[in-house]
């Protein structure tokens, strides 16, 4: 399935859609689910985005198609099978608060910046232009980043290998 959306999405909701959050696919999934964002993206303080598809099956993946930029203050899930993809103009993914949990894919031509709160590699891949890590935020986990990296925060590899593949 697919759905569009013409605007911005703002996500303010704690938990998953059952109660009001934001959630693409499921581990259940049995074919593909889209959700494109024409704007950009927002989840707010404690708000939770889940992007998950199936492990069962590659064509069961999730995919967030955004056309605008992403900021999380609150929680983002790219579980497995998941895809998390900025393809517009204005495509950079900025970290204010909170986590990003990687075990799928986020990819964006522009930039990653963690301001604030943790990037979290769980065995997934994060591709983009750059990334950059400022002072109190961190970059954990194992898994691939495919771009350069620049740090004034803590990088930490745990759980497995952390491939900064980019630089």
């Amino acid at each position: 399935s697919r759905v569009t959306i013409g605007g911005t999405l703002e996500n303010a909701s704690p938990g998953n859609f059952s109660d009001g959050g934001v959630s693409v696919g499921s581990n259940n999934i049995s074919s593909a689910s889209t959700l494109a964002v024409i704007g950009a993206v927002k989840n707010d303080a404690g708000a939770q985005f889940n992007v998950i598809g199936s492990g069962a099956t590659a064509a069961a993946q999730a995919v967030l198609d955004a056309g605008g930029t992403f900021t999380n203050a609150g929680a983002v899930f790219v579980g497995s099978n998941g895809l998390l993809k900025l393809t517009g103009v204005s495509d950079d993914y900025t970290q204010t608060g909170g986590v990003t949990q990687i075990s799928g894919a986020l990819t964006t031509k522009g930039s990653v910046a963690a301001n604030a709160g943790t990037i979290q590699m769980s065995g997934g891949s994060l591709a983009a232009g750059a990334v950059d890590i400022a002072a109190g935020a961190s970059l954990v986990g194992s898994g691939t980043v495919a771009a350069a990296v620049t740090s004034a925060g803590s990088i930490v590899a745990s759980g497995g290998t952390l491939d900064l593949a980019g630089g």
